[in-house]
């Protein structure tokens, strides 16, 4: 049995995917969504706008070619990307 099968048998998909924002890496030594909001938007994540998430969303594909601020147009080229497949 895969190991993602074992993991649904075990948690909700809500828990997996609360387990995997608070371990993913997001660039700059930041590991999870609370410790990369405070990082790039200096406040909770818990008050992350749109915009914002789907920030974070964009670096977790390559948190060095999607940095905001060291790559900040290509950053806001894969954010608008998954702004725009969420409207869709």
């Amino acid at each position: 049995m895969s190991r993602a099968l074992v993991l649904e048998t075990k948690m909700t998909k809500d828990e997996i995917l609360e387990y995997y924002l608070n371990i993913i890496y997001f660039g700059d030594n930041c590991y999870g969504i609370q410790n990369a909001s405070n990082h790039y938007f200096n406040h909770s994540a818990s008050k992350l706008t749109l915009n914002e998430s789907a920030t974070l969303a964009a670096i977790i594909k390559s948190p060095n070619k999607y940095h905001p601020i060291k790559n900040y147009d290509k950053c806001i080229e894969r954010r608008n990307l998954i702004l725009s497949e969420l409207k869709k």
